[in-house]
């Protein structure tokens, strides 16, 4: 009998970490413990060495708890008398290769479920040839230890004979080992919690780390510093410890990857997120730590900009259903060009120089930094959309405009462009004769200053006439929900208003994927307003801020 491949095991353990995070986080959020409120309770059993640290925190804050219960109300299959049978449903589902039940798990779940992975499992990622599994390990809170482990025998039984089990000890804590084609690993409770590895080395650890003979997460500088960033009372952490990481991928690259090879993204050192729940919506608050010293000139210049509310915004259309904003352009083109330019295998600047990039007459040297992109509703299927680049000089601008133009029609634009006049602005199209999409016909202007590119010149137009009329989309009152939580002033944004996207996409389906969407899938999306995203430099840091509004 040839036997199964253990990378197939791998998949299932990925898979039983990922059923049981979602079903526990899902059923335990919604259990709704009206009283008191919890710190993490299983940080402590996370070694130092952990390179992803996931929390799904179950007993927050009363506050928490309150909001979060009345977002959920919103959605049809979430609100009211129906939610739990709803939830029951959903574990039932996800847990049903285990052979487990939503009864199996809910009665004595916990405030806490955590995933760790220390830094020596990523190795294990690239060791196809050994086949061992890499040592990830999940952690549930336990409110009643007999019952968790009767989950476990319950586990056993119901596999049969289709894994081999057996039974060990490590400093006092009862192992069940499992070893077999459906899944294996270590199987404990301890410390009340219930305990999943998927080695049983990687166990141990955790054991270790629980009896204080292995320093815990609470040790390690880089999670303390960017834990310290976020909102401690919280539904949900991640830490990732970028340093650790970036140091273990020339070994799981198998040399391919050498470390100096990797530049200044050995700036990173460590990541931290926190989801919390707002009266009007959920909110991620994250961050990402620096060790300036490693990073380039540019990168640090980069990092001390201050933010400031886009200038790019005035020419969003308020119908935009997608907008993304940049301050800090003309650094980023820089620390790209200067860390990619000599990978390319021939003098990438003279390229750059040819269609008036860089150079002394370059247009990089009058960026003002400021640029965005939109998108708003097109009569065909395709989006339709524009990107506005600022600078402080219309005549550089315009050559830079030109200049792209001759590279664009190989030196002959007689035949292939043409021009239209809207008040003070010339927006020119280029026809491709190849390119013979409907609604797509790439056009641009120079507007004071603004480099204006657009998917057809009504794009171009549009993002004029939002200038010249004030009606952008800042006057979109789900835009000025979403900014208010992340930030209007920042150094990078991105907008999405979500019902019109989705009729965008509603817009492309046959009519039969119609009817489904329209009865399946709109009504739980409905609620989902708008979605956005902002970032802001702090010279050793940068904080990321996102939410969703639901309404």
């Amino acid at each position: 009998v040839v036997p199964r491949p253990r990378r197939t095991r791998r998949f299932v353990i990925a898979g039983l970490i990922a059923v049981v995070v979602v079903a526990g986080t899902v059923g335990g959020i919604v259990g709704f413990r009206l009283l008191g409120g919890s710190a993490d309770s299983l940080s402590a059993m996370a070694p130092s060495d952990t390179a992803v640290y996931v929390n799904a925190h179950l007993d927050p804050s009363a506050g928490q708890k309150l909001a979060l219960n009345g977002l959920l109300d919103k959605f049809p299959s979430l609100g009211g008398s129906s939610r739990d049978t709803t939830i029951n449903g959903w574990i039932d589902s996800l847990l049903r290769p285990t052979g487990l039940t939503h009864a199996d798990v809910r009665p004595w779940l916990g405030s806490d479920i955590s995933l760790v992975v220390p830094s020596s499992a990523l190795s294990s990622f690239s060791s196809s040839s050994t086949g061992s599994p890499p040592g990830v390990v999940l952690l549930v809170s336990s409110a009643n230890d007999s019952q968790a482990l009767n989950t476990i025998s319950t586990l056993r039984q119901k596999a049969g004979h289709i894994e081999q089990w057996v039974t060990s000890t490590y400093d006092g804590v009862t192992l069940q080992v499992a070893t077999g084609d459906e899944y294996s690993g270590a199987f404990a409770v301890t410390n009340h919690a219930f305990v999943f590895g998927s080695t049983e080395t990687a166990v141990h650890e955790v054991i270790d780390t629980a009896q204080g003979k292995h320093a815990a997460l609470a040790s390690n500088a880089s999670y303390t510093t960017a834990a310290g960033r976020v909102p401690s009372d919280h539904i949900g952490f991640a830490f990732v410890d970028v340093g650790a990481i970036l140091q273990q991928l020339p070994k799981a690259a198998g040399g391919l990857l050498p470390t100096p090879s990797l530049g200044s993204v050995q700036g990173f050192t460590g990541m931290a997120a926190a989801l919390t729940a707002e009266g009007n919506g959920l909110s991620i608050t994250g961050v990402e730590d620096f060790d300036p010293s490693k990073l380039s000139p540019d990168e640090r210049t980069q990092l001390t900009l201050a933010g400031d509310v886009n200038g790019s915004l005035a020419f969003m259309p308020k119908s935009a259903y997608a907008a993304g904003m940049l301050t800090g352009l003309k650094q980023t083109l820089q620390g790209l060009i200067g860390s990619v330019g000599s990978g390319f295998g021939f003098d990438i600047n003279s390229v750059l120089q040819q269609i008036g990039l860089t150079g002394p007459n370059g247009i990089l040297n009058h960026l003002t930094g400021d640029a965005g992109f939109d998108l708003t509703p097109s009569t065909t299927s395709i989006p339709g959309g524009a990107i506005v680049v600022g600078t402080d000089s219309t005549s550089a601008a315009q050559q830079f405009a030109g200049s792209l133009e001759q590279t664009l029609c190989a030196g002959d634009c007689s035949s292939s462009l043409t021009t239209q006049q809207d008040g003070d602005a010339t927006i020119s199209t280029l026809a491709i004769p190849f390119l013979d999409t409907p609604g797509f016909a790439p056009s641009w202007s120079v507007y004071h200053g603004w480099i204006l590119i657009g998917s057809s010149p009504e794009q171009v137009k549009a993002a004029i006439d939002a200038d010249r009329s004030g009606n952008t989309l800042a006057s979109n009152p789900d835009y000025t929900a979403v900014m208010s939580q992340v930030g209007g002033s920042n150094n990078g944004s991105l907008f999405i208003d979500v019902l019109p996207m989705l009729s965008a996409i509603r817009a492309t389906l046959s009519p039969g994927d119609q009817s489904r969407f329209d009865t399946d899938v709109a009504p739980n999306l409905k609620p989902l307003k708008a979605f956005g995203v902002a970032t802001h430099n702090a010279g050793d840091h940068v904080s990321i801020n996102v939410f969703t509004l639901i309404q």
